[in-house]
C-alpha cells in the first residue's frame, strides 16, 4: 500500500504566507517519504496500492526514466523498463475487457481521494528507475505563469530491481481465466434504468467554492433521490484553473463521458474534435465509451476552457464528465 500525501510542519491554515499562490506547495510523498527506494527482484510482479492522500496535487502518471536517462522507458512493453498493468479503480475492480484494453504504463490521473491498483513488473536486468509524476491541480497546464498552479515534474517513487533474477518470469495476467470473477451487481447501469437525470456545476465564486450557486449548508439537502433507483448526473466545472475533485460515498458510478476543453484536441482548430467558442453544441467528448465503464468513487472535474468568440467576447466552454450510479443499500 502506497499513500501519497503533501506533508508540513505545521497546520495547513497556519502555514505563513502573504495571500493565495504564495505559499510554497509540498513535494509528494508516499509513506511519509520522499521519493522512497522499493527494490524489486528482476522479473517479479508485485501489487500496488495507490491512495492519493494529498490535501491539493493530483499525480498524473508519466512513466520510468532510467537513472541517468533523459527520457521515460514507459509506454512500449519491449522496452527494458518497469512496466505496470492497472487492474482496479477507486477499490473496484476493471472487468477484464477494461484490463485488457487499459494500455500498458497508461497515464492516469490520480486525483486526491483517487486510489489504483497496479501490477508492477520489473525488467529482467538489475538497474535504478525513478517514476516520474505530474503533480498540480490540472491534467493540462491549465494557468501557465499563475504561481503554484503550473504542474511540475517531480520523481514520486524510485524503484531499484537487483539481486537474483526470478526463472521463469513472472507475467502479467494474461487470460480471462486467470482474472478474478467480476461480479455481476457491477455490471453497466442500462440507460433504460435511468430514473432521473440531474446537473451540478462547480464554481470558485470569488472565492465562494458553490455548487448550483450555493455554498454548502449542513442543514440544506440539495440533492435527495430513492433508494434502489438509478441516476445519471453532469458533473460540470466552471473554473479554468483547477480540476475540482469529485466524491461520493457509499456507492461508486459509472464513468460514461468525460470533456477536457483544455485537451490539444478540443483547443486545435483543425482536429475533428475542437471545442469551437462560437459553437456550443461542440462543447462536447469527442469519443465515449459504449459499454463496460470503470467504476469511480472520485473524479476530478476536468477544468473550463477560456475563449473568445468572433466578436472578441469571453466565452466559458465549461469541462465536464457525465455518470450514472445506483442508491443501494440503506437510506440516510
Amino acid at each position: 500500500v502506497l499513500v501519497i500525501q503533501q506533508l508540513t510542519t505545521v497546520l495547513n491554515l497556519t502555514v505563513p504566507g502573504k495571500g493565495p499562490g504564495s505559499r510554497a506547495v509540498p513535494l509528494l510523498s508516499v509513506n511519509g517519504r520522499l521519493a522512497p527506494v522499493i527494490t524489486m527482484q528482476p522479473n517479479q510482479v508485485q501489487l500496488w496500492r495507490l491512495v492519493n492522500g494529498a490535501e491539493r496535487d493530483a499525480a498524473l502518471f508519466q512513466g520510468f526514466v532510467a537513472r541517468g536517462a533523459s527520457t521515460s522507458c514507459s509506454g512500449t512493453p519491449t522496452t527494458t523498463c518497469v512496466h505496470w498493468k492497472q487492474t482496479a479503480q477507486d477499490g473496484v475492480q476493471f472487468n477484464y475487457t477494461n484490463y485488457q484494453g487499459t494500455k500498458e504504463d497508461n497515464q492516469f490521473n490520480l486525483a486526491p481521494a483517487n486510489r489504483a491498483d497496479l501490477l508492477v513488473q520489473a525488467p529482467s536486468a538489475a538497474g535504478t528507475y525513478d517514476l516520474k509524476v505530474q503533480a498540480g491541480l490540472c491534467r493540462n497546464d491549465c494557468n501557465p505563469g499563475k504561481p503554484n498552479i503550473v504542474p511540475q515534474i517531480e520523481t514520486l517513487l524510485t524503484v531499484v530491481v537487483k539481486d537474483s533474477a526470478i526463472s521463469p518470469a513472472m507475467p502479467f495476467i494474461s487470460s480471462e481465466a486467470d482474472f478474478p470473477t467480476f461480479p455481476p451487481f457491477l455490471s453497466d447501469i442500462p440507460a433504460g434504468d435511468i430514473f432521473l437525470k440531474r446537473e451540478l456545476v462547480f464554481q470558485d465564486n470569488g472565492g465562494k467554492l458553490e455548487i448550483n450557486g450555493k455554498q454548502f449548508n449542513d442543514h440544506d439537502f440539495n440533492q435527495v433521490m430513492l433508494l434502489n433507483s438509478a441516476e445519471e448526473w453532469k458533473i460540470s466545472n466552471l473554473d479554468s484553473d483547477r480540476e475540482h475533485p469529485f466524491h461520493i460515498h457509499v456507492n461508486p458510478f459509472q464513468i460514461i463521458e468525460v470533456f477536457q476543453p483544455q485537451s490539444a484536441a478540443a483547443k486545435d482548430p483543425t482536429n475533428p474534435c475542437y471545442a469551437d467558442p462560437n459553437k456550443p453544441e461542440t462543447w462536447k467528448a469527442c469519443n465515449s465509451p459504449q459499454k463496460d465503464f470503470v467504476w469511480w468513487d472520485t473524479f476530478a472535474i476536468p477544468a473550463s476552457r477560456v475563449d473568445k468568440d468572433k466578436n472578441g467576447n469571453p466565452v466559458t466552454i465549461p469541462g465536464y464528465f457525465r455518470m450514472r450510479s445506483k442508491f443501494v443499500d440503506f437510506p440516510g
